[in-house]
């Protein structure tokens, strides 16, 4: 099956003004040679810590911003390559969901405002058709007809996200990028909004870039794990692979922190020297040999691994594998 989503060599730098006197730039390398693809119907998780470069990747794919190099092909399309127009009509086959409900929202719109608002933009629906299109949206996230003439603040944030995904759904996307949808949620909002994900997307055979922090998160939705650390995938494979077998240091580091719902077991957490590099002056070789547990060979510090086939799907970026 040819995927929906590929992500060839994605590079994205944001340069950094240091002041009036100071000569030369200098860049931020927030996404730094990055490829994968992403099958129709699967969800992909993308985790890594705050800063790695994970909301870039996403927001690049939808082009909301503009790459630095590489390329991203929707249905073998190049994304890139596409003037205005074609733009705008593969837009709506892709959504985006964001990470806080409250500021995604405009809070003078209500709600039937701000859900109709990709309808008006890319449909020819008005009135009564619309309205009636809006309360099919509300309903399949949970929410009732009285919410249209209601603002943001009248809801709480579970209920924000809710609007937040139906306004994703309104032109039926075949892809969606959730931006950390359930981070700013109570844990037991959190539950309810992640059934409702899984729910919508086997019933409308929808396709995720799920991204995270909170690895529990992701191996509960997630078919395969991406591992991200300073603009680069350290280790990918299947969910379960992942978080039970993990062999990147990085990976293993992130998963030892995982807490285990058992008393009777127990996990040697793996304790992370050093903060995290700085982007605009990444460490050559091996990105992470500067907190690396691990590190005993020199080639780490001279040499980027490649992403090196393991097992089946499973792709490890380290020299010690």
């Amino acid at each position: 099956m040819s995927p929906l989503v590929e992500v060839k060599n994605l590079r994205k730098y944001f340069s950094v003004i240091r002041g009036f006197w100071q000569r030369g730039k200098e860049y931020v390398k927030a996404v730094e040679d990055v490829s994968f693809s992403i099958r129709q119907g699967e969800t992909v998780g993308l985790v890594g810590e705050s800063g790695c470069g994970k909301t870039t990747i996403g927001r690049t794919i939808l082009r909301l911003i503009a790459p630095t190099a590489g390329e991203v092909f929707f249905k073998k399309r190049s994304l890139f390559a596409l003037e205005d127009e074609e733009l705008r009509k593969t837009r709506k086959m892709m959504g985006v969901v964001f990470q806080d409900p409250y500021t995604s929202l405009n809070p003078r719109m209500n709600i039937q405002s701000i859900v109709g608002e990709p309808l008006r933009t890319h449909s020819n629906l008005k009135g009564l058709e619309l309205q009636e299109r809006v309360i099919g949206l509300l309903g399949q996230v949970g929410l009732k007809e009285d919410a249209l003439y209601r603002y943001p603040h009248e809801f709480s944030g579970g209920q924000r996200q809710r609007i937040g995904i139906a306004r994703a759904l309104a032109m039926d996307p075949e892809f969606i990028v959730l931006d950390e949808p359930t981070s700013a949620l109570d844990v037991s909002v959190q539950a309810q909004v992640l059934n409702l994900i899984i729910e919508l997307q086997k019933k409308l055979n929808l396709t995720y870039l799920f991204i995270s922090h909170d690895l529990i998160v992701v191996n509960y939705i997630a078919d395969r794990i991406m591992v991200m650390y300073l603009g680069r995938i350290v280790e990918t494979g299947p969910a379960n692979t992942i978080f039970n077998h993990p062999l990147h240091p990085y990976a293993k580091a992130l998963i030892s922190a995982v807490p285990i719902p058992d008393v009777h077991q127990q996990r040697k957490e793996i304790l992370l020297q050093g903060n995290v590099p700085s982007p605009i002056n990444v460490p050559s070789g091996c990105s992470f040999h500067t907190r690396c547990p691990e590190m005993k060979n020199e080639i780490c510090k001279r040499e980027v691994p490649p992403l090196k086939k393991i097992d089946e799907e499973h792709y490890v970026a380290c020299h010690l594998v």
